[in-house]
């Protein structure tokens, strides 16, 4: 018998938010969808839309494990990240704070991707001849890594360096952009700015390959205010999930913490009451135990009424049941 305390609620159904979860556990459990394959495509740019709880940093983080597996040079950039580089979006011109972001955006990739690839944090000087052209920053890290590759001893790094070599290209992915949004219109400037900095910086060179999340109604707000965002709808992927795909989620992260085989197609090929019986049952009650509208109705009925489409609600759900 499972005992659920919260260590062991943690390991079978995963943390509520991606960014927190345990690498393998979250590899073990992910679900691959039809939007994941869209993420990955090669392709400069890449905007992944959903509404909150919807799961977008799950999809960017396991293609960003996906680089690590397959020695793929990518970073990870964060908020925090760029607030040096950006001054006030009301007093700023549109056309500086576009800048202020590359310049940022610049920065960090170069940084980050020479520390990534060679575990050191030592600031690169290299980075002082990008800011001058923006333009130069696969040129840039190059040289930097070049100048490394003889005193790297991690065989792991040797790889990653090696690959970025041959391939000369980066894979850079934004998440949790639209943190503090409040719907203003300094709001909408900032992200406004940051969107066509990225078509600038992949403009200039298509090796430089931007994956971000927005949430939904951010990306309607800017879409809506800033006319030259229409130059990126064809980059726009929309996350979305049907109430089986959710159900499926959930049986996966089952199977998977019992050590069972899993193959996420045989579970979608399922019929929801065999998902309940054949796999729900392994921790819950196959029917609805309690009194009123749902009294006796099979489990995979309830939970479904429950989840708005975002798998979160069953996640938050799970935890607290």
């Amino acid at each position: 018998m499972i005992k659920f305390d919260d260590a062991t609620n943690e390991r079978l159904f995963g943390a509520e938010d991606a960014e927190n979860e345990d690498a393998e556990r979250f590899k073990e459990y992910f679900f691959s969808n039809r939007i994941y394959e869209n993420l990955i495509v090669d392709l400069p740019i890449r905007i992944l839309v959903g509404h909150k709880g919807i799961g977008k940093s799950a999809l960017l983080r396991r293609a960003y494990i996906d680089d690590e597996e397959n020695s793929r040079l990518s970073v990870w950039i964060k908020p925090n990240d760029l607030v040096p580089y950006v001054g006030n979006a009301d007093e700023s011109e549109f056309n500086q704070l576009i800048e202020d972001w590359k310049l940022g955006l610049v920065s960090e990739i170069t940084n980050k991707a020479i520390s990534r690839a060679t575990n050191t944090n030592d600031s690169n000087q290299n980075v002082q001849i990008v800011k001058k052209n923006i333009g130069r920053v696969i040129e840039s890290i190059k040289v930097a890594l070049e100048k490394k590759y003889p005193s790297i001893t991690d065989e792991l790094n040797r790889g990653v360096i090696k690959r970025f070599l041959q391939d000369l290209s980066v894979n850079v992915y934004i998440d949790d952009i639209d943190r503090g949004w409040d719907a203003s219109k300094n709001s909408i400037r900032n992200i406004s700015a940051l969107l066509n900095a990225l078509r600038d910086l992949s403009g200039s060179d298509s090796r430089i390959k931007f994956r971000i999340g927005l949430r939904t109604d951010v990306y309607y707000l800017v879409r809506t205010s800033d006319e030259s965002t229409d130059k990126i709808e064809r980059h726009v992927i929309w996350l979305s999930w049907t109430n089986h795909e959710i159900l499926s989620v959930i049986a996966k992260r089952v199977l998977t913490f019992f050590g069972e085989e899993c193959d996420q197609e045989v579970i979608l090929g399922m019929n929801q009451p065999d998902i309940s019986k054949d796999i729900l049952s392994k921790i819950m009650d196959s029917s609805f135990r309690g009194r009123g509208h749902w009294s006796n109705r099979p489990i995979h009925n309830v939970l479904l009424s429950l989840t708005r489409r975002r798998p979160r609600d069953l996640i938050k759900l799970m935890h607290v049941a």
